[in-house]
C-alpha cells in the first residue's frame, strides 16, 4: 500500500491535516489505533477553543499565553498560534465542522454526542468529510515503526489488532498525530489507548524533544471508591465549595491572591498552581474536599451537572455531602521539537498537535489546545504536501526488527503480560512524576522504569491485543524515562512543574530542556527561552 501522505492519529490534529491534504488532491491514508474521531483526547474535550477572536485581538491573546506558559513559550510556536487562530478556527466550516463564535472563544460542544464528548462536535464531522472526499482510514491499527532511506522517512510499519497482522505502507510524507500520554498514570481523563506512541516512534529515531517536564494535571477529579477517575471542572467551586480537612476554603484564599475572581478564571488561568496547590495538601496527610451538597438543585440541570450526576454510583447521591478530589493529569506541554513548519529533522517527517511541544511553555491556557491542533494540522498539511509532490514515491520493506520482538512476545508463556506491566508503570508514574516531585523520587522513577524495559522482551502477548499493549507499555516507558530526566534537570518549579526541593521559580531556569536518545541512553541541553 503507498500514499502521498500518511497521518498516524484521529484526534483534531490529524483529522484536520488529513482533510485539509485531501481536499488539496493529496492521497492520503490515516492510521488510528480505535475508531477514528472517537477515542482521542479532542473527542473527550469540552469543545472551547481559546483563540483571539471579536475584541480580543493576537497581540492580547500571545501575552496572555506567554504568560500563562510562563515566559518560556517557543516564539516561532506561539506566533502562529495567536497569529493564525482567528482565521483557521472558524475556517473547520468548510470541512462541516459547526462553529460557535465569541470573543475570545469558540466551542463545538453543542453539536457533539454529550457533554463528556464535546469535542465529537469537531473530530465526528471531520470524520465525515475524510471518508467522503476519499481519505482512506486504517482503524484498529497501531504503527509500530518508521521506515527511513538515510534521513528519508518514506513509510511505515504497522499492526493490526483486527487482523493480527502486519502490513508496510509507503508514503511520500508522514504526519505524527498522535497526541500525549496520559496513560502514563492510572488518575488520568485521557482515554485508555493515549499511550505516548507518537512519543515512543519518534524518540527511536533519535529525535529532540523539549519541554517533558511539563504534564499538565487538571486540579480537581474524583478520588472517592467506586467513582470514574474523571475531572470536575473548577467553575464548579462557584456553587460548591473546595475546603481542606480543617474545613479551610483555601483554594479561594490562594485565588485571591492570585488576583482569580472565581473558578471559571481559575479554570482557563490557574490549572497548575491550583493543582499544585490541592496536590500539596494530600501531600501533607490531608484531603481535599468538594462540598457538592451545597450546590442549588439548577446547576445539576445543566449539561455539565447532568454528566457530573451521572458518575455518582447508585449507593451514593450528592445530597449525601462532600466528596473527595485530587488532580488527574490532562495534558502533556512537552513533546516533539519541531519547526515552524511542523516539520522534525527527519525528511518528509512532521509531527503536529499533543505529541509536540513548545507552544504552551510550562502550562496550557485552557481552551488553547483545540485552536492549536487546528492550526498546527493546518501547517503541517501544507508542508507535507509540498515536501510529497517534490518527492519520488517511496517504497519500504516487508519486515522490521519490531516484528520479531512481536513474535518473542508471543511465543513467551510465563512471563507477565502487558496489562500487569501497565500497572507497574502506572504506579510509578503516580508516585514519582505526578504534581508533586522531588529529586529522589525522580531518581526512584528513572531507575524503576529502566529495570522494567530491562524485562520488556518477557511480555507474554499471544493475541493481537496483548501485542498492541506491548507496544503501548514500551511507549510509556519511553515517556516516562523523558519526564522524569528532564524533571530531575529542572531544578525550580514552573508553570506545572512543582519541585518540592525548589519550590520557587527561578529566572535563571528562563529556558528549555531539549532531550534526546543516543545509543540508549537519554542526553539533554539546555538553550534559552
Amino acid at each position: 500500500m503507498d500514499c502521498d501522505i500518511l497521518v498516524i492519529g484521529s484526534g483534531g490534529a490529524g483529522l484536520v491535516a488529513a482533510c485539509a491534504a485531501r481536499r488539496a488532491g493529496a492521497r492520503v491514508s490515516l492510521v488510528t489505533k480505535s475508531l477514528a474521531g472517537l477515542a482521542n483526547c479532542t473527542a473527550y474535550a469540552g469543545g472551547g477553543f481559546t483563540l483571539p477572536y471579536g475584541n480580543v485581538s493576537p497581540e492580547e491573546h500571545r501575552s496572555k499565553t506567554l504568560e500563562i506558559g510562563r515566559f518560556i513559550n517557543i516564539p516561532h510556536m506561539l506566533d502562529a498560534l495567536s497569529g493564525e487562530a482567528r482565521e483557521k478556527v472558524p475556517a473547520l466550516a468548510e470541512f462541516g465542522v459547526s462553529i460557535d463564535l465569541n470573543d475570545g472563544h469558540a466551542s463545538v460542544a453543542r453539536y457533539g454526542l454529550d457533554a463528556l464528548l464535546g469535542g465529537t462536535g469537531m473530530t465526528l464531522p471531520l470524520v465525515e468529510y475524510a471518508r467522503k472526499s476519499g481519505v482512506t482510514i486504517i482503524e484498529h491499527t497501531i504503527v509500530t515503526g518508521l521506515f527511513a532511506e538515510g534521513s528519508r522517512i518514506t513509510g511505515v510499519r504497522a499492526f493490526s489488532t483486527e487482523s493480527g497482522a502486519f502490513s508496510s505502507i509507503a508514503a511520500r510524507a508522514v504526519i505524527v498525530a498522535t497526541g500525549g500520554a496520559g496513560r502514563l498514570y492510572s488518575r488520568t481523563d485521557n482515554p485508555v489507548r493515549t499511550t505516548g506512541d507518537g512519543f515512543g516512534l519518534l524518540a527511536e529515531l533519535g529525535l529532540p524533544f523539549i519541554d517533558m517536564e511539563f504534564v499538565q494535571f487538571y486540579p480537581m477529579g474524583f478520588a472517592e471508591p467506586d467513582f470514574p477517575v474523571w475531572m470536575i471542572g473548577l467553575e464548579w467551586s462557584d456553587v460548591a465549595s473546595i475546603t481542606n480537612a480543617k474545613g479551610e476554603q483555601f483554594l479561594r484564599a490562594l485565588w485571591r491572591q492570585w488576583g482569580i475572581n472565581n473558578g471559571r478564571e481559575a479554570n482557563a488561568y490557574t490549572r497548575d498552581r491550583s493543582s499544585i496547590a490541592i496536590a500539596r495538601e494530600w501531600s501533607k496527610g490531608g484531603e481535599v474536599l468538594l462540598h457538592v451538597e451545597e450546590a442549588p438543585p439548577a446547576s445539576w440541570q445543566t449539561p455539565r451537572g447532568k454528566m457530573i450526576r451521572k458518575m455518582f454510583p447508585p449507593q451514593r447521591a450528592p445530597e449525601d455531602g462532600p466528596i473527595r478530589v485530587k488532580p488527574v493529569e490532562h495534558y502533556f506541554s512537552g513533546g516533539a521539537y519541531v519547526g515552524p513548519d511542523c516539520s522534525t529533522e527527519a525528511q518528509g517527517l512532521f509531527a503536529s498537535g499533543e505529541v509536540t511541544g513548545g507552544t504552551d511553555g510550562a502550562n496550557r491556557i485552557g481552551g488553547n489546545a483545540l485552536s492549536m491542533i487546528t492550526v498546527f494540522g493546518f501547517r503541517a498539511q501544507q508542508a507535507a504536501l509540498e515536501y510529497a509532490r517534490s518527492r519520488p514515491a517511496a517504497s519500504v520493506p516487508d519486515d522490521h526488527p519490531k516484528d520479531r520482538l512481536a513474535r518473542t512476545w508471543s511465543s513467551n508463556v510465563s512471563g507477565p503480560t502487558p496489562g500487569q506491566v501497565k500497572k507497574e508503570i502506572n504506579a510509578i508514574g503516580d508516585d514519582k512524576l505526578a504534581v508533586v516531585r522531588t529529586a529522589r523520587g525522580l531518581e526512584q522513577a528513572l531507575s524503576g522504569l529502566c529495570e522494567i524495559e530491562s524485562r520488556l522482551g518477557e511480555i507474554r502477548a499471544g493475541t493481537p491485543e496483548e501485542i498492541l499493549e506491548a507496544y503501548e507499555a514500551q511507549n510509556l516507558i519511553t515517556t516516562g524515562k523523558m519526564v522524569a530526566r528532564a524533571a530531575l534537570e529542572r531544578q525550580e518549579s514552573r508553570g506545572v512543574h512543582f519541585r518540592e526541593d525548589f519550590p520557587e521559580e527561578n529566572p535563571g531556569w528562563a529556558k528549555h530542556i531539549e532531550i534526546r536518545s543516543r545509543d540508549g541512553n537519554l542526553a539533554t541541553t539546555t538553550f534559552p527561552a
